[in-house]
């Protein structure tokens, strides 16, 4: 029998964000990563990859992405990263007052939002679009004075709102949370989408044995990338991941 894996589904290397997390926290179990690149079937196409890969278990770090897939795979195997973050933010409340930062107003913040007042309808929701802060990271300007100043606007209209609790809707701000965490001060949680993800993950292990116990526990580690998304998964994944890896260059 094939021992199951752990599937990691993100467009290009921002998922390497919550891979690491999950990685620390589980980091026995053999895991692969593909980057599938932004064309319409690219996430049906990356599933089936990893499905074939033997994987059992996928995390679909991207909001969207994963609202996609979801209502077209009928499996308890998919892991996304709004309910993991919904619950850890508001278990961390304490006044029911949580601010929420995500790259897009419109759409990535109004899933992570929907999905916390899902969970709990008593929450007030602070929310701030951040659209400068993924092409600064991504230009490798997280430790800029530049980054800095655009964070601190971005965060002031939250502040104000007597937030106790600020939730990071982006794989990409778990890389800036250091400075996050500077500028918010110490009465204020930042609960990012690693920490969340892999708390989820390895609670929902916990509660099936016989899924765990059918795991494979080798090290193993995979990295696939369609042509498009392959340069810059292989300058960016030292930074995200805290190691050097190089993906396998695949076509869908």
């Amino acid at each position: 029998m094939q021992m199951g894996k752990i599937g990691i589904l993100d467009s290009s290397f921002a998922g390497l964000v919550p891979f690491r997390s999950v990685v620390e926290r589980l980091p026995l179990h053999n895991y692969v990563y593909l980057a599938c690149g932004v064309n319409d079937q690219a996430a049906e196409k990356g599933m089936n990859k990893l499905l074939a890969e033997g994987c059992k278990l996928i995390i679909v770090p991207d909001a969207r992405l994963f609202w996609h897939l979801k209502p077209s795979i009928a499996t308890s195997i998919l892991f996304g990263s709004a309910t993991p973050l919904a619950k850890i933010a508001i278990g961390r409340t304490r006044n029911n007052k949580i601010g929420i930062i995500a790259p897009n107003g419109t759409k990535d913040a109004e899933l992570y939002a929907a999905e916390i007042m899902r969970l709990e309808p008593a929450v007030h929701l602070y929310q701030q679009a951040c659209p400068l802060l993924v092409p600064l990271i991504e230009a490798g300007q997280q430790h800029s004075h530049a980054l800095e100043a655009v964070l601190h606007g971005y965060l002031a209209p939250l502040l104000s709102g007597g937030i106790d609790v600020l939730a990071l809707c982006s794989s990409h701000y778990d890389l800036i949370q250091n400075a996050i965490k500077q500028l918010v001060g110490p009465t204020i949680q930042v609960v990012g989408q690693g920490l969340a993800i892999a708390t989820e993950l390895a609670d929902y292990l916990a509660r099936h044995e016989e899924l765990e116990k059918s795991m494979g526990k080798q090290q193993l580690r995979q990295f696939y990338s369609v042509p498009e998304a392959k340069k810059a998964f292989d300058v960016m994944a030292r930074e995200y991941s805290g190691s050097a890896v190089s993906a396998t260059e695949i076509t869908l």
